[in-house]
């Protein structure tokens, strides 16, 4: 009778060790990574591994399998509620971008080089942060400060930097933008540079805020709980970082994050974003009274983190191409009127909430007793100063560069 107890025990445990590590199968399927083929293959072997590792004998590593199995699975839906908001870019980033569109304005064919340190921050020449040559002045922003489709030393803020050594100041001018970052990401991203003892910080905010604030009235429940693909979790990242990426260097000489791109037509500069987004068959007014009660306290927030940390910030409004004058094609490549939605607010609503977001900056800096800059106030909707709705061409990153100059300068000064 004992005997048969303990095989039915036994019978019962193996149907329990084959469910947990079916179900972990389950889940990593549910959560497979469709963009990426190596880490979809990668992942499916980590989570099939559970499974597989019960049909050996030894009960050790059957138990093992099983515990990494449901690791792994907690780590992945924890990932996401873990996740901080300060981001950078990849560290040691080195791709290129060759444009071959001789009859866009503003930006002239030739290869463009797009690098990274080891911060994942935008600085020529490379910076030792150990030790200032000259004055630091770092910048914090959005894809406005990352001006990702441009050379590196076609950027505003190293064309800031090369105007500043010409008029007696050595300078280096770090640029920390990231495409998508909202004021509370400047944040984070504010308190991780301060021990960088940076001589001044400037802020450029609001593209991103604003489009948040449109999203939020039309899709509220937008952003609902995702667990993480491996790539996307704190397991991805840590592999990313010290397994894949030295491998692909030493195999390939170059990292995941390396590219060539070739863009052959204007357009293409946008490639994968829906332009012509005015053209969207569903239109909305929008006229608040007020920016968002999130981007409010963001910005106050901001504004206490550079006084507590005894930064120098200066705050800038965002320019964009939302205007009357903008002409059918500059109008053409529109995509953020709000990004990736089946809808579109009215230019004119684009206008007054561009007005009412630059606006609250300027009164809250001159409030709080910080500098500003009005850039938005200097760049016209012109085609051959932007690409789309807010990012700049090669002249326009020119001409962002010189609007700050006096604004930078006159900080110093004091």
């Amino acid at each position: 009778m004992e005997q048969i107890s303990n095989e039915a025990d036994i019978r019962i445990g193996r149907i329990l060790r084959l469910g947990i590590g079916f179900l972990i199968l389950l889940y990593g399927l549910w959560i497979f990574d469709v963009e990426s083929r190596i880490w979809g293959t990668i992942s499916l072997v980590l989570y099939a591994l559970p499974l597989a590792a019960q049909a050996l004998r030894a009960p050790m590593p059957r138990a093992w399998a099983l515990w990494f199995g449901v690791l792994l699975v907690a780590q992945s839906l924890l990932s996401p509620l873990l996740k901080g908001d300060y981001i950078s870019l990849p560290p040691n980033l080195n791709s290129s971008l060759d444009m071959r569109t001789p009859d866009k304005a503003g930006m002239p064919p030739g290869l463009r080089r797009i690098t990274t340190d080891s911060k994942g921050y935008r600085a020529q020449p490379p910076v030792d942060y150990a030790r200032k040559q000259g004055l630091r002045i770092i910048a914090i922003g959005g894809s406005t400060t990352e001006d990702i489709v441009l050379d590196d030393r076609a950027t505003w803020t190293h064309l800031l930097q090369e105007s500043l050594k010409r008029r007696g100041h050595p300078a280096e001018v770090i640029n920390t933008g990231v495409s998508g970052l909202r004021a509370r990401n400047h944040i984070a991203t504010l308190k991780a540079i301060a021990g960088y003892a940076p001589d001044l910080v400037t802020i450029l905010v609001g593209g991103n805020d604003w489009n948040k604030h449109i999203r939020d009235q039309f899709e509220p429940d937008r952003d609902p709980y995702k667990p993480a693909t491996l790539r996307d979790s704190a397991l991805g990242k840590l592999l990313a970082r010290y397994v894949m990426t030295p491998l692909r260097v030493r195999l390939l000489g170059a990292t995941s994050t390396d590219q060539h791109i070739v863009v052959t037509h204007p357009e293409a500069v946008n490639a994968g974003k829906p332009i012509r987004s005015l053209d969207r068959p569903t239109k909305h007014n929008l006229r608040p009274t007020d920016v968002s009660a999130g981007y409010r306290t963001d910005m106050e927030t901001l504004s206490k983190t550079c006084t507590q940390l005894a930064l120098r910030c200066l705050f800038m409004t965002q320019p964009h191409a939302y205007s009357d004058s903008a002409s059918r094609t500059l109008r053409d490549l529109y995509w953020m009127t709000p990004p990736y939605a089946d809808y579109t607010l009215d230019l004119g609503s684009m206008m007054h909430i561009a007005a009412l977001y630059n606006g609250f900056l300027l009164d809250l800096a001159r409030r709080e007793g910080h500098a500003s800059c009005d850039l938005a106030a200097g760049m016209p909707a012109r085609d051959d100063l932007f690409f789309d709705d807010m990012h700049y061409t090669d002249a326009g990153a020119q001409r962002m560069a010189e609007l700050a100059l006096p604004c930078v300068e006159a900080i110093l000064k004091k």
